[in-house]
């Protein structure tokens, strides 16, 4: 998708013995990135709020643009909530 958007990407696997912010940040920085793009899971609130999440604290401290997608599953789920909930407003307006 990059490619076909005029951008040079691509996707790297680093060996590191630091967490995964860190390697992430650390990487970044090495090869001069002008930004930086995650992949999201899907957690509830709770979870995420309690083991913290990778993707938070990479947005929270790089010095580049970070861009998270959702996981497909997540992507998925929401756009059926929107559906959903467009569904019951168009309901609701012709009554």
């Amino acid at each position: 998708m990059a490619a076909a958007g005029g951008l040079a990407a691509r996707a790297e696997a680093v060996p590191s013995d630091s967490t995964i912010g860190d390697a992430i940040l650390a990487h970044a920085q090495a090869i001069d990135a002008a930004a930086i793009v995650l992949g999201s899971q899907s957690r509830s609130r709770l979870r995420s709020l309690i083991l913290g999440s990778a993707a938070n604290e990479i947005v929270q401290r790089a010095a580049v643009p970070v861009f998270v997608a959702p996981s497909p599953r997540l992507a998925d789920r929401r756009a059926l909530s929107l559906r959903r909930a467009a569904s019951t407003r168009s309901t609701r307006s012709a009554l």
